[in-house]
Parts: C-alpha cells; structure tokens; sequence
C-alpha cells in the first residue's frame, strides 16, 4: 500500500522539513506509522521517502503487509495517522530526532568520496552541486513549527495518490524471451547496399579557401 502526496522540488525551501515530516512518520520503530500499522499487527513493515528532484516530486508513505492481513485497515490505519500528524503536528523532540539522523548521514557522505561524489551528482540533476550544502544548512534551521507548516500544506486529501500492488497466487505473465546473443546474431553480417566512397578530402585553409 503506498500513498503519494505531491511536494515542491528538491531546490525548495520547504524540502528540508519535508524530509523531516517523511521521517517522523516513516522511522522504525519511532515513527508515526510504525506504531499505527506494524505494532497493531496491521502490516510488516513501514516506509516513507520524500523524493528530491529538479521538479517537483512526491513524498510516498507505504506500508507491506502480510498474505492474511486486511488491506482496507491498513489503508485506514495509514490515513488515520496522516490525519493524526495534522491534529497533533511533530513534537520538537521528534523533530531533534530526525534532524540528528539527517546530519548524520550527509557528515558520513562528506567522509567518503565515492559518496559524496554520488551524491552531488544527484543534486548536480537537481540544479547545482552546491545544493547539497544549502540543504544540509536549511536542514539544520528546520523547526517543529515548519514540519507542522509542511504537514498542513501537502498532506492534503486532494494532493494525494493512493495504490496498492495485490499478487496474485498464478499470476499470468508474459513469457519474456532471453536476450540474443548479440555478438553471433552480427558476426556474418553483411550489408545488402555498397555504398560509394566518398572524396578524401584535404581539410587545409588553402584547399577550403580555394573551394567557398
């Protein structure tokens, strides 16, 4: 079960708070939703990603049951605690709590190139590598009050998508072939044209000179 709420682009200001909202719910095992689904039994796990793209994105919550577990409440269960968050906005100790994991994961990807390098690449995609440090300041400046603001801003029954993935026990699926072999499908190839060479051309300043 996955529900989408559509949110700005990475660039924008309130991105940082997003990630924090995303957080307060989505953590396991401190997170909103952990609480409302996993420990009442309504679903095995929880998730939550607040998406960071040059254009705007989605902030998705989902959460993965089991064969036997009902979908409707887990559904309501979810929105349930989305409407919750909105009653009863991030405290600033939850706030504390996600703000710190944050930092802690962007000072771990200064640490090693081969992530970091990564990283701004995708804030590279975003706009500009410098991003990624105006991120890890706003992140820091974030406070309960902006979680609460974001919360009430996107979380919003007419700013979401909800899904659900339901298997199948004989799911009738195509039957992909494998992948030629490529290199034995062009090994005799020959073509069905001969082509007439072209002029062996003298690219000097003279000859073009001499040619306009």
């Amino acid at each position: 079960l996955a529900v989408g709420y559509r949110v700005p682009a990475g660039a924008h200001a309130d991105a940082a708070a997003i990630d924090v909202l995303a957080y307060v719910l989505g953590d396991t095992p401190s997170g909103r939703l952990h609480k409302a689904l996993v420990e009442t039994k309504k679903a095995v796990s929880i998730g939550s990603s607040a998406m960071k793209l040059h254009d705007p994105g989605v902030l998705v919550l989902q959460a993965q049951l089991g064969k036997e577990d009902s979908l409707s409440a887990a559904r309501s269960a979810l929105l349930q605690s989305v409407q919750e968050t909105l009653d009863k906005p991030p405290t600033q100790q939850e706030v504390d709590r996600a703000k710190a994991a944050y930092l802690k994961q962007i000072e771990s990807t200064i640490s090693g190139a081969d992530r970091l390098g990564l990283s701004l690449s995708n804030w590279i995609g975003m706009g500009d590598w410098r991003l990624f440090f105006l991120y890890r300041d706003r992140l820091k400046n974030v406070t309960a009050a902006d979680v609460a603001r974001v919360a009430q801003q996107y979380l919003k029954a007419d700013n979401r998508t909800i899904g659900a993935f339901i298997p199948q026990a004989k799911p009738d699926r195509a039957e992909i072939p494998a992948t030629p072999d490529v290199t034995a499908l062009v090994k005799d190839y020959k073509g069905d044209q001969s082509l007439a060479l072209g002029e062996a051309f003298d690219p000097s300043p003279a000859n073009i000179h001499a040619r306009t």
